[in-house]
């Protein structure tokens, strides 16, 4: 589920910790005004409004930033990376669309940046790019099913969460992978879904198969990396998150002591309506009726959260499924101990916070976001930099 919202950040004083800042219960926003400001972000971000089969693909960005405060941005629309300076200013471009190394067959995300040296995105067919941080192709790594999620650890590794087609199921795994000796360790499993949910597939009359599935209320892994380079795993239907060392030893298990929340009837109700709408429309409701009657059509429980996130000091946020759907989020130390809930106020900025993008990152310099000016009269987008002092 995409959820837009404002995040906002409170300076700091010397003595303050992130953990301060969360405890005041509302966070605040003030951008440095000064950074990017020689960036044409109405050029760079031209195609905003692009839309492809009804996604909002020219809005589809992931940023990365470095140690030293330079910005990737990766552009799903474009087939390309960006990279900005440390002030917030346009550097250059590189990959492109084809099928040679160093370019993307399919649209690429931007999945972060490893061991502070390789900028790195992957497209829908495995095929993992990596960059120097200065544009330059370095490697192509090659994996044999459709990755999901990508996250950087350390010392050559990455953890991939993605699934492959297994005798006529679907096989979800989270991985740790090498990139320099392609050795693989799969430290997580399941088949299919974890709430036995089934996405009703309607074959049309000219062959084409249609797949219905609930928004909002699928379940999911999210994979996140710490710092130190660990991997965080938590299913989103489930209360607690598994962690792992690069090497793919389980070195922690960290209860959120959160339960999920019962989906309703009149939920359930209504996404059966809009299928029965469309075989009627299509004259198939009489051969495929009995879809519907299937008690795994619709998930019983919504998923406790939808993106975990970690800052640099090591403290995880849990961005759940609020009244507000996405206002807040509960705050963890690195040892996995609750420290309390945040509230996000509405202001003029706009993130889409989501699993599938990264679109913010909180670093040393200051928290670094893709953001839209909501009362911008060209509705604006930019990336912005929020002084942590």
């Amino acid at each position: 589920m995409i959820s837009m919202f404002i995040l906002c950040f409170i300076p700091f004083t010397k003595s303050q910790t992130l953990l301060d800042v969360y405890q005041k219960g509302i966070i605040k926003l003030t951008p440095d005004k000064n950074y990017g400001n020689h960036t044409n972000w109405n050029h760079l971000f031209d195609d905003k409004d692009k839309v492809v089969y009804g996604n909002p693909v020219g809005k589809m960005k992931s940023i990365a930033v470095s140690d030293n405060g330079e910005v990737f941005i990766g552009n799903y629309s474009k087939y390309n990376i960006y990279k900005l300076d440390q002030t917030g200013n346009y550097v250059k471009k590189f990959g492109k669309k084809g099928g040679k190394k160093g370019e993307f067959l399919y649209r690429p995300t931007l999945r972060g940046i490893l061991d502070n040296k390789y900028v790195f995105a992957s497209d829908h067919q495995g095929r993992i790019q990596f960059y120097d941080l200065d544009g330059n192709f370095y490697k192509m790594v090659k994996i044999d099913y459709m990755p999901l999620q990508i996250v950087a650890l350390k010392d050559n590794k990455i953890a991939i969460w993605g699934h492959v087609p297994y005798n006529g199921e679907v096989k979800y795994i989270v991985s740790i992978k090498d990139i320099e000796t392609n050795k693989e360790i799969i430290v997580d499993s399941y088949f299919n879904s974890l709430t036995n949910l089934k996405a009703v597939r309607i074959k049309l009359k000219d062959g084409t198969l249609f797949s219905f599935s609930p928004t909002g209320v699928r379940d999911r892994t999210i994979i996140e990396s710490t710092p130190e380079g660990n991997l965080i795993v938590g299913h989103n239907v489930q209360d607690k998150l598994s962690v792992y060392n690069p090497d793919g030893q389980k070195i922690q298990t960290i209860n959120l002591q959160q339960s999920p929340k019962k989906t309703t009837a009149e939920e359930k109700e209504k996404f059966i309506r809009k299928i029965k709408q469309f075989l009627l429309e299509k004259d198939l409701y009489e051969e495929n009726k009995e879809l519907l009657n299937d008690p795994n059509i619709y998930p019983g429980i919504r998923p406790i959260f939808y993106a975990v996130k970690t800052d640099y000091q090591g403290n995880i946020l849990i961005f759940h499924f609020s009244e507000q759907e996405g206002n807040s989020f509960f705050v963890y130390d690195k040892k996995g101990s609750y420290i309390c809930e945040t509230t996000i106020k509405p202001g003029k900025y706009k993130i889409d916070i989501n699993s599938g993008f990264s679109t913010f990152q909180i670093h040393p310099n200051g928290l670094y976001a893709y953001v839209s000016v909501i009362d911008s009269e060209t509705s604006e987008i930019k990336i912005i930099r929020t002084q942590l002092k």
